[in-house]
């Protein structure tokens, strides 16, 4: 399976949790000049930016080497666009959260305000 088809599986798995947990989903795979989020919900009055981690080999206590600095300054500044581009989402509250999933034992970790 290549990469691109084993996001998409990930990214799959994990709208189907969150929407299981009565989330939203507003957007997928959201795209500015800057970067990338994979999901964008909404949950009573938050709207989740969610970045979504579909690993073979590493667990969940590998997630650090994941989301770097770099990694988070890109998902911000797509909400930032996203926020411009869809207004009616301005006075919701923000987070960013992280859905990590290990393709080797089926578990599923959301990380809630991750960064």
């Amino acid at each position: 399976m290549d990469s691109r088809a084993k996001g998409r599986e990930g990214e799959d798995l994990a709208v189907s949790y969150l929407e299981k947990k009565d989330y939203k989903i507003l957007k997928r795979n959201f795209m500015s000049r800057t970067g990338e989020v994979d999901i964008i919900c909404r949950t009573n009055d938050e709207i989740a930016f969610v970045e979504v981690k579909y690993w073979d080999y590493y667990d969940f206590e590998d997630l650090e080497y994941a989301i770097n600095s770099t990694k988070r300054k890109r998902i911000v500044d797509t909400s930032r666009y996203f926020l411009v581009k869809y207004q009616q989402y301005r006075d919701f509250r923000l987070r960013y959260d992280v859905v990590f999933l290990s393709r080797r034992t089926g578990e599923i970790h959301h990380l809630i305000n991750a960064f």
